[in-house]
């Protein structure tokens, strides 16, 4: 789908003003949400920001201050948002660690990032403990998981549980020009190199993003992603928290169709390949149902026609039983990435689903 109109959005000058904001605006609405059990389940704007402003000052409080590095790694969730928008609001710099890397291209990263603190999942304690004694720059271990500290490794519930809330004037003063974000992307050679981005680049990012693309705060984003991409933190995390809109955390890969039947989730942001293999089962139901066999392949050429002639809604209520799978709340997929294109944006026409492709 071409960009054909530009929307009017509200300027902030970095990611800290944005999260201040968006508190104040949109308050008691429903900010973050996992559809995973979790120990920071669910968080609103107004939440958001009462647990920014607490973790923040108990890093301070452990010794992390302005400019410090810290790593985060774990999967899509709250806490993951967390971590990423308390360094923001703290003048710290963030580190996203891909969870699916070797075990020695993380500690590469920790390395060469300079990170003094990493942010982890349960899934990662085993290995910092066994690898604790040889990342001799790490000083502070937070787990996500621990209800309370443990051999040297804090909780980071019990972080926030503990501390004292602060006023938003005691937050430090950022300059959007100073380092805010280390992104690790695979070298020429395969070796991951550090791409630095500031505060003033992921605001004019998501600004630009959120005035091609609608967003309101109606709107549901279901995140399935990989959140250390930039990709999906910029359009799957920044760009709902600045506009208002909730982000839920699919549960998995396999149950993003429930998922976004149970969230009725209205935007989702995937790849070619993850919308291939959902119109595939759909495709594949309607084969294997004798009726729906025989009357839908004629019913979207008879769609398309309608569609010449005027007659926009003859797809939505022609296709109204197969929008149910998707939720029936679905009003725009977003898709990065080159191949498969063309074939997606067909599908979605046949479908009467809309479809934004953002980046190459």
């Amino acid at each position: 789908m071409a960009y054909s109109k530009i929307y009017p959005v509200p300027q902030i000058s970095s990611v800290q003003d944005m999260i201040i904001k968006s508190a104040s605006k949109y308050g008691d609405k429903i900010a973050l949400e996992d559809l995973n059990p979790t120990l920071i389940p669910k968080l609103t704007y107004a939440q958001l920001l009462t647990n920014v402003l607490k973790f923040g000052i108990s890093l301070n409080s452990l010794g992390i201050n302005e400019s410090a590095h810290i790593a985060v790694i774990s999967e899509n969730r709250v806490q993951w948002a967390l971590t990423y928008l308390t360094a923001m609001a703290f003048n710290m710099v963030i580190v996203p660690i891909d969870k699916n890397l070797p075990s020695n291209e993380i500690l590469n990263i920790i390395h060469e990032s300079e990170s003094e603190a990493i942010i982890f999942s349960k899934m990662f304690e085993n290995f910092f403990r066994e690898k604790k004694d040889t990342l001799l720059r790490l000083k502070y271990f937070i787990s996500m998981d621990l209800l309370s500290a443990k051999n040297d490794f804090h909780s980071m519930t019990e972080l926030i549980n503990n501390s004292t809330l602060i006023s938003i004037s005691k937050l430090p003063k950022i300059n959007p020009s100073d380092l805010a974000q280390i992104i690790f992307t695979s070298g020429s050679l395969g070796r991951a190199k550090g791409v630095m981005l500031t505060q003033k680049n992921l605001s004019s990012n998501l600004m630009a993003m959120c005035s091609l693309v609608e967003m309101k705060p109606a709107d549901k984003f279901l995140s399935v992603l990989p959140i250390h991409h930039t990709y999906e933190c910029t359009c799957g995390l920044l760009c709902p928290i600045y506009s208002g809109s909730s982000v839920h955390y699919a549960r998995s890969l396999k149950t993003i169709v429930d998922d976004l039947q149970n969230v009725k989730a209205t935007i989702l942001l995937g790849v070619p390949l993850l919308y291939d293999k959902m119109f595939k089962k759909i495709y594949k139901s309607i084969r294997e149902d004798k009726i729906k066999s025989k009357i839908v392949p004629p019913l979207i050429k008879i769609s398309d026609f309608a569609a010449r002639v005027g007659w926009k809604d003859f797809k939505k209520i022609v296709f109204k039983e197969l929008h149910q799978k998707f939720g029936g709340a679905v009003r725009l997929f977003i898709a990065g990435g080159r191949r498969q294109i063309p074939k997606l944006q067909k599908d979605c026409r046949n479908l009467d689903l809309i479809l934004y492709r953002v980046m190459d």
